[in-house]
């Protein structure tokens, strides 16, 4: 037999699309189903959610909510189904101990970002966005500055397999098209651990990019030299050798004052081709990165690239 838990989640959901003052009723169903939260007086207020649901089943105060997001939506009630008919997982541990007997503030995941990567040699851009955790994770979701979910992670067996690192870009072709998907401001990472605990950290979107550099390479003695103008607006630079046979990747970090980097010709296997771009980075995390093919010589004499 099903524990009574869902039954109270149920009561929750209903509840959540009732609260607020009369002014706001007439549209408040519709931005909870769109934002996937309430909107009270035009600012978010989830604490006074909490609050009526604590009230309505005279249960210690919980978040209401079924999937772990800390979100209450109709992605509950959905869950809720798919537990009670189909099989699937069991709700989330929802910490409703009675007040005092542990903290409701989350604590923070080691790390999440989000950016923007700008290919100037294909003409490609897209959104990429990583979070680590030191606990595995059972999910992780992903809200944009207006409340939407635009993540959402699940290990379907989390008692078993926990995410650790997370990392995911966006399906948008051009700068364009990735800056109109995803907007400016604080990105808000939440996670579930394997042991119910809750993870959360914001982060920051910004759609300014600095141009990547022009470089040009050649071979001077022993090693191949890659030299580039620094870009004004540059953080630091990113490095990267790839070559298929005998599988070499090489990442180099440089910093904002560098203008040549040099790599030993006896990591490369001469007469193979192989593929350099050069990155970069702003302070704000996003990148734009060009690239060349090249094959090294089969001697060491001087050779320039185009």
């Amino acid at each position: 037999m099903k524990s009574e838990q869902p039954r109270y989640h149920t009561i929750a959901l209903v509840v959540a699309l009732a609260v607020g003052p009369a002014a706001a009723q007439e549209d408040l169903e519709d931005e909870f189903i769109e934002s996937t939260s309430v909107v009270l007086d035009g600012e978010f207020d989830l604490d006074a959610i909490m609050l009526r649901i604590g009230e309505i089943d005279d249960q210690p105060i919980g978040n209401g909510d079924v999937d772990g997001d800390r979100l209450i939506d109709v992605s509950d009630a959905i869950y809720l189904l798919n537990w009670l008919f189909r099989d699937g997982p069991d709700p989330m541990p929802l910490g409703c101990a009675p007040p005092g007997s542990q903290s409701s503030e989350p604590e923070p995941l080691d790390s999440a970002s989000i950016f923007i990567e700008v290919n100037e040699t294909d003409g490609e851009s897209e959104i990429l966005l990583s979070a680590e955790s030191g606990d595995a994770l059972q999910s992780l979701s992903v809200h944009d500055p207006f409340n939407r979910r635009v993540v959402d992670v699940r290990s379907p067996r989390g008692e078993q397999f926990g995410l650790r690192e997370v990392s995911l870009e966006s399906t948008a072709p051009s700068l364009e098209g990735a800056r109109a998907a995803h907007p400016t401001g604080k990105y808000l990472v939440q996670a579930v651990t394997t042991d119910g605990d809750f993870l959360a950290l914001l982060t920051e979107l910004d759609h300014e990019v600095a141009p990547a550099p022009t470089f040009a390479w050649g071979i001077d003695g022993e090693s191949l030299v890659v030299q580039w103008t620094p870009v004004e607006d540059a953080a630091e630079y990113e490095f990267e050798l790839e070559q298929g046979d005998p599988g070499l990747e090489l990442i180099i970090e440089l910093e904002a004052d560098a203008s040549s980097v040099s790599v030993p010709l006896s990591l490369l296997q001469s007469g193979a081709e192989c593929e350099i771009s050069l990155a970069t980075i702003a302070e704000n995390g996003n990148k734009s990165v060009r690239e060349e093919k090249l094959t090294i010589p089969e001697t060491t004499g001087p050779s320039e690239g185009p």
